[in-house]
């Protein structure tokens, strides 16, 4: 994010890493707490990934209660920063979490969810995978014309949350 330039979306990972790993599970988020370090603070970049930690709350149909900043000027250069969050769900008393291994049989259906494209996570291997093929965030992609590297790379992780939600529910999935 920070070599291209774009920071809108890291809020929005921020909060679809965390959300997705509780709904994996059953839960539903109900309120999302964050925290962002930074060495020397830029109000405006720090807004640009609030923001999109309000965004991602929105998608997941949770609240952001909260947050802390701080400055840590000998942990972290300039603007350079850190974020972290955590979500706090719940799961319906009488239902089984997921997933549900004694109910799965031979035959059963794998459905895939379609995602956006890179999670989160995987980012470390592609920085590396950047750096050596010599590319950099800021030139076309080779895959998509229409954009840069970076804004190919850090299209938003989708936020599955509501979407498992209502499966559930509906006793419609088993893991």
């Amino acid at each position: 994010a920070s070599e291209a330039n774009l920071h809108a979306n890291v809020g929005v990972d921020l909060v679809a890493i965390c959300c997705n790993d509780l709904a994996a599970r059953g839960g539903d988020p109900l309120f999302f707490l964050e925290y962002y370090a930074t060495g020397k603070l830029n109000v405006s970049l720090a807004l640009e990934v609030v923001k999109g930690i309000a965004v991602g709350c929105e998608e997941a149909g949770c609240t952001l209660l909260g947050g802390e900043l701080a400055e840590l000027p000998r942990v972290l250069r300039n603007a350079d920063y850190d974020v972290s969050g955590v979500v706090v769900g719940a799961f319906e008393a009488d239902a089984p979490r997921l997933p549900k291994t004694d109910a799965m049989k031979t035959g059963d259906v794998v459905i895939g969810l379609l995602s956006s494209g890179l999670h989160a996570n995987g980012f470390s291997l592609v920085r590396t995978t950047v750096e050596s093929a010599n590319m950099e965030y800021l030139q076309q992609a080779p895959f998509d014309p229409t954009k840069s590297l970076g804004e190919a790379l850090l299209v938003p992780t989708k936020i599955y949350a509501p979407i498992l939600k209502k499966l559930v529910a509906a006793g419609l999935i088993k893991a």
